[in-house]
């Protein structure tokens, strides 16, 4: 019996060595449970009369308050047992209801009468009482009392041990047995109840059958085909994708059901060269392509991982294969392969210059139209900065809107014109920089400088031509018609001649600005608003002038703001019916500012002030021509009802 309970009390303890000593010690009038530690293992040691078991372990098993109780219960009863003298020697010869007496030594332990009157108990729960039948007591719920009741019965009864599930007072499951102890005459003497407590095994096989549900879901739902086959290459396991996909069914032989071909589809692998030949061969594995024909005879692309299985013993006993359709895939990286090609032509063959520049303005990579517009490799211009081949930095960073004309410096010393139109790129993660295509507008370039040059010379002649017309007309016309007025003796003759000499002076002082040259532009631009005051008579506006640092400007400037303030203020006696003209001239900063303002009735200013000349404002457009010719900016802002400002910015 005690060589019994070492065996048992092994298993429940998780024990690696376990010892009986059964000579040699004094014995003890009650038993003694010890527990301890050396440096190598953990000890349990239980003396029960004359008797030392002893059990070893690595570590300390996780014993609750109540499993220790329970060690000592069962402890405390084989003493008793041992030591009582009435008990018959064959009671101990009964290894099965004595292995029934070990084994619930630690749970739930008692002796009753025939008629279920409990007689001692080793009780996990202090609510049984000696003396009373044992389905009264407290920890068993109301529904199971009439089970046990029944199970007692039927143990005396058909003298073979009765077992029953029932519930605790506090809703656990357990597993009541009752077994009876016979004596000579076959009899009951006596009844051995033991419960175990099942709620966590019953949880834990709940569990286990929910996890079982989940990875069944989980394989019935991949798109993977998992084959599980034995040694024999036969199928033991398969989800609904295999089955889909190749038809496979428990039993199936995979040579016969999954047809693998060579890489160019023509020629059917031996069974040693496909997945489940290779891996059955011990090898493992991993996102292995292969070719093989599905259920409906189509020629699928497919990656292969799978690796063998092996017992707990170390015995292997099968393979399993997870085979992933890779068509799509693949046709989907082809696509991209071809699309990568196409958009590499098309980068390459690019007749403008393209830059893939990052964050911080480098070069990352170029397309070799690159070399037509800066003289340079696409390689000797990775990596470096863009700034570095170009003449001006902008002021604004690499990725700004729109176009914009950029003067580069070509390796030979010249200059490149190039119109930069950037598109930025990024992607989920953040900005990647931005991608500058150039056109090179060297040539337009040099035709624009070549016609500004051109209109240049053309204003210059023509206000050469002016001040020679006034000159001439000052010099001959005028002083002829002078000296004839002189001779006319008829006053009204003489009063009409001095009125022509008058209106040629006019003339005269429109061609050539008087005291421009010789005076500067405040006092030219004075005489002038005098002059044109004096022409409009009562209904001339108030006329302010404003000239500040106007005496060190150049003729030319002078000359295009005197020309512009002459158009401007002629237009508002002409159409704007204003009472009041502002004109502003500021030099500061090497520029120099003309404003004109007036508070007349206004007019709609067009988008393009080009298109002024479809409107007969041919007066607006020379201004616009004359401020562009010294690379300056107009602007006219204008509204019904709201007055006209002309404004010109020009370097100087």
């Amino acid at each position: 019996m005690l060589r019994e309970a070492v065996r048992q009390l092994q298993d429940w303890l998780g024990a690696e060595s376990a010892k009986l000593h059964s000579d040699g010690w004094p014995a003890l009038k009650q038993a003694e449970v010890e527990f301890g530690s050396t440096e190598k293992s953990w000890f349990c040691h239980i003396r029960v009369s004359s008797c030392l078991l002893e059990f070893h372990h690595p570590r300390k098993p996780s014993l609750s308050p109540s499993d220790i109780e329970g060690l000592e219960k069962f402890a405390e009863l084989l003493q008793e047992l041992l030591e009582n003298p009435e008990l018959s020697r064959d009671l101990f010869s009964m290894e099965e209801e004595v292995q029934d007496l070990i084994d619930t030594s630690l749970h739930l332990l008692a002796s009753l009468t025939p008629d279920g009157i409990i007689r001692s108990i080793n009780q996990r729960q202090r609510t049984a009482r000696i003396g009373h039948p044992i389905w009264e007591a407290d920890w068993l719920s109301q529904e199971s009392r009439p089970a046990v009741e029944r199970a007692v019965a039927r143990a005396v009864t058909k003298r073979v041990a009765q077992a029953v599930m029932i519930r605790t007072a506090r809703d656990s499951s357990y597993e009541f047995l009752v077994t009876p102890l016979l004596d000579e005459e076959g009899e009951v003497s006596w009844l051995v109840a033991r419960g175990r407590d099942t709620t966590d095994r019953e949880r834990m096989r709940d569990v286990l059958l929910e996890e079982r549900e989940f990875l069944g879901a989980v394989l019935e739902s991949m798109d993977e085909a998992l084959i599980v086959c034995d040694l024999q290459a036969r199928v033991t396991l398969s989800n609904a994708a295999a089955d889909r996909r190749f038809g496979l069914r428990m039993g199936d032989s995979v040579a016969d059901k999954v047809v693998f071909l060579s890489e160019d589809g023509k020629r059917k692998l031996p069974f040693e060269e496909t997945p489940f030949g290779r891996v059955l061969r011990g090898e493992q594995l991993r996102d292995v392509k292969f070719s093989c024909r599905d259920l409906d005879g189509d020629l699928r692309k497919m990656t292969a991982s799978g690796c063998g299985l092996v017992s707990a013993d170390g015995d292997s006993y099968g393979v399993m294969i997870a085979l992933n359709d890779a068509t799509q895939q693949l046709r989907a990286e082809q696509a991209l392969v071809d699309s990568e090609r196409q958009l590499r032509a098309l980068f390459n063959f690019q007749p403008n210059a393209i830059f893939s520049l990052g964050p911080n303005g480098i070069i990352h990579r170029c397309n070799p139209a690159v070399e037509s517009l800066l003289g340079c490799s696409p390689e000797k211009l990775q990596g470096v900065s863009i700034t570095s081949v170009m003449v001006e930095r902008l002021g604004e960073k690499a990725d700004f809107k729109g176009e914009r004309e950029v003067k580069f410096r070509r390796v030979d010393g010249e200059i490149a014109w190039g119109l930069v139109t950037t598109v930025s790129i990024s992607d989920s993660e953040g900005d990647l920089g931005v991608m500058w295509t150039v056109r090179d507008i060297t040539e337009r370039k040099k035709a624009e400088l070549a016609l500004d040059i051109s209109n240049r010379k053309l204003v210059a002649s023509r206000e050469m031509e002016r001040m020679r017309l006034a000159r001439e007309l000052h010099d001959g016309a005028v002083q002829n018609l002078l000296a004839v007025s002189y001779r006319l003796q008829e006053p009204q003759l003489r009063d009409e001649v001095v009125e022509v000499v008058r209106q040629l002076r006019g003339l005269i002082s429109d061609l050539r600005p008087p005291g421009l040259k010789e005076f500067g532009l405040a006092a030219a631009l004075e005489g002038l608003l005098a002059k044109l005051k004096r022409q409009a008579g009562e209904e001339a506006p108030e006329m302010e002038l404003v000239c500040l640092n106007c005496d060190s400007l150049s003729e030319n400037v002078s000359l295009c703001l005197f020309r512009v303030v002459q158009e401007s203020v002629n237009n508002v006696l002409r159409h704007a019916r204003a009472s009041s003209v502002q004109v502003e001239v500021t030099h500061a900063s090497g520029e120099v500012f003309l404003r004109v303002k007036d508070d007349g009735v206004g007019f709609e200013v067009p988008e393009q002030l080009s298109h002024l000349t479809r409107e007969d404002r041919y007066g607006l457009a020379g201004m616009v021509e004359r401020a562009e010719l010294l690379s300056g900016v107009f602007v006219l802002t204008s509204s019904p009802g709201n007055g006209t400002e002309v404004g010109l910015r020009l370097p100087v």
